[in-house]
């Protein structure tokens, strides 16, 4: 998911949870950026577990233990969510 990581411009990863955060469905969100349905799926799924955990109070260490994820995907999946929910981040 690197092609677009070019500065500042979204990830892959970052284009399709924005998308989903915004009400797409997965079929959808397949058809904007012609990733595969697993890859979606997968960068869902991983999107929802964590910031489950973050829902929760978990740090990122915790996080990362409980996932399996490395602790650059961990920070990716966190900075995803405080950028795309700023009102649930200042609310807690």
């Amino acid at each position: 998911g690197y092609v677009l990581d070019q500065g500042s411009l979204p990830t892959h990863k970052g284009i399709i949870i924005s998308l989903y955060e915004q009400g797409k469905s997965p079929a959808d969100i397949v058809l904007n950026t012609g990733h595969s349905q697993d890859a979606v799926d997968r960068y869902i799924k991983q999107y929802d577990q964590i910031k489950k955990l973050i829902k929760k109070g978990m740090d990122e260490t915790a996080i990362k233990e409980i996932t399996g994820r490395s602790m650059k995907v961990v920070r990716e999946y966190i900075k995803l969510y405080k950028d795309l929910n700023p009102e649930e981040v200042r609310n807690n």
